[in-house]
This record gives structure tokens, C-alpha cells and sequence, in this order.
């Protein structure tokens, strides 16, 4: 998870770096949260004993946005103890959840920068005992599958719904095979939210704003790239890798336009959705072609 990434940077760099009272610190981070001196810092922390705990909020140096906010035990940052929040550019609610003695526990949940909650999971000393995933058509913010999975029990639940947020269908499975696995060949491919038409729009946009790439093209970087990816019952791509064309500029932007793009609509084998590979072709023709 971008949480889990984002809080085990800051737990290798953070230290004291200025005391301001007995007890508030600031921190300076580059865009990795490296730890730097203030003229290169893109982020900025200050730290601060509130009620026995030691708070810890983390803003944008450029807009003053805050972008994370958690509470430990003490000053070493060692143990999580109270409430997590982080943020999109946007002030957006990103992930909200609670630590207690350094492991999650409770409901924690995280939106899209749209404001649509995506993750609603239970954890119980540090266990994540159930979760709900929530995957959204996202041009017309149609409210599409609600995927609840019962972890003890080894069950889930999905229900679809319409445009109106109608109940269309609903299902109970109970596992019985591998839930990591990742399909090759499914009824129903992984999609780009909106179909072909999106994705071309998308890549379009994507194409014009690596331009000056584009204008240093060989005419072995022109042609079609089929890029690999593997979509899970999430929507969240991973494994992005040219099949053709490795090595070409087209790869790497192909490559590059797919990794940051949005999350993607899940395959779906048997009536459900699942984790599979997905071929993507991208094809930048030569000028006057």
C-alpha cells in the first residue's frame, strides 16, 4: 500500500532536526522523503507532544497542503499509536485508519481523490480479518461491484449494481482456489474505465505530453508496443513490461503512460472478478504515414 510505503520512508529518515519548544521538531524531505536541508525540501514535517502522544503532521513546502498526519508514541517514531491520515494534492482524504501498540486495528479506509471510497478493511491486532473493495465506472461515476471477502472464513460477497445505484445482482462464493492467482485467459478482459474510446483519448494526451521525447525518435522507436500488465480484482495494474519493441523510446513511454494512469476495470472469469494479465497494444505511427 502507498500508506505502508510512505510511513516506512519516513520511520528510516526522520529525526530531529530543530527544536522550536521543549518539545516541536521540523523535518525537511525531498519528493522521496529523503532527508535534506530546507532551500531542496518538497516536504516538510513538524512534530509536536499532544496528550502523551507525539503528533506528526507532514506538509507540501510549496503549497502548505498537508499531506500526512499520524501520532506515535514518542519521538523516536518507532511505534504508531492513534490515528493515521494522508492526503491527495487536492486536501482529498486518501487513507484514514488507527495504530494501536505500533500494529492497525479497526476500520480503515481509503478514498480516490474524487472523494469515492475504493477500501473499507477490519483489522484486528494488526490482522486484516475483512475487506471491502468498491470499483466505480469512473467518466460517469457509476457505482459498478461491491466485493466485501470474509478473510477468517474464507467467503466473499459481490454485488453489482446499476447506474442508480440499484442492487442488480449479488453472489456468495466460498473460496477454493488460490486468490492471488493470476489469470491468462479470461471471459471478460481487464479494461481502461470507459472502454477503447477513453483509452484513446487518455494515450492521446499522454503521447502530446511527452512530445519532445517524440521529436527525437529513430525510426526504430516508431511502430506498435505491446505492453503486458497484470489488472487485480482491485483495479490496480502492476507488472507493466513491453512484449515488442523492448528497448525503444515508444516502450518507454507506452510503458510510462500505463503506470501512471488510473485504475483499471477487473477481468471477470466465472462471474467474477479476478487478478489477470491484460495485452495493451500503443502504436505511434511515423509522421506522413
Amino acid at each position: 500500500m502507498i500508506k505502508n510505503k510512505f510511513l516506512l520512508s519516513i520511520l528510516i529518515v526522520l529525526f530531529q532536526l530543530t527544536a522550536f519548544s521543549q518539545n516541536q521538531y521540523v523535518y525537511y524531505f525531498d519528493k522521496d522523503f529523503n532527508l535534506v536541508e530546507q532551500s531542496k525540501s518538497v516536504f516538510n514535517g513538524i512534530g509536536i507532544y499532544e496528550n502523551g502522544l507525539f503528533g506528526l503532521r507532514v506538509y507540501n513546502s510549496l503549497n502548505k497542503n498537508l499531506v500526512m498526519l499520524e501520532y506515535f508514541k514518542d519521538s523516536s517514531l518507532q511505534m504508531g499509536d492513534g490515528f493515521f491520515g494522508s492526503y491527495y494534492a487536492n486536501k482529498a482524504k486518501e487513507w484514514e485508519g488507527n495504530y494501536s501498540q505500533g500494529k492497525q486495528d479497526g476500520l480503515w479506509q481509503k478514498w480516490d481523490s474524487l472523494g469515492n471510497i475504493i477500501d473499507s478493511s477490519i483489522y484486528d491486532n494488526g490482522g486484516k480479518i475483512m475487506q471491502a473493495n468498491f470499483i466505480y465506472n469512473y467518466p460517469d461515476i457509476a457505482f459498478l461491484i461491491l466485493h466485501i471477502d470474509s478473510l477468517k472464513s474464507g467467503s466473499y460477497t459481490e454485488t453489482q449494481f446499476d447506474r442508480n445505484r440499484k442492487i442488480i445482482s449479488r453472489e456468495n462464493f466460498k473460496k477454493s482456489e488460490d486468490p492471488d492467482k493470476v489469470f491468462i485467459k479470461v471471459e471478460i478482459d481487464a479494461q481502461f474505465p470507459g472502454g477503447p474510446t477513453a483509452w484513446f483519448h487518455y494515450l492521446a494526451k499522454a503521447i502530446q505530453g511527452q512530445q519532445g521525447q517524440i521529436d527525437e525518435f529513430t525510426e526504430s522507436d516508431y511502430g506498435t508496443c505491446v505492453v503486458r500488465l497484470i489488472v487485480d480484482k482491485t483495479g490496480k495494474i502492476s507488472n507493466v513490461e513491453a512484449m515488442t519493441m523492448k528497448g525503444t523510446k515508444l516502450a518507454e513511454i507506452a510503458i510510462n503512460a500505463i503506470e501512471k494512469g488510473p485504475d483499471w476495470v477487473p477481468a471477470r472469469q466465472n462471474g467474477r472478478v479476478v487478478n489477470a494479465y491484460r495485452l495493451q497494444p500503443v502504436t505511434i505511427q511515423k509522421p506522413n504515414e
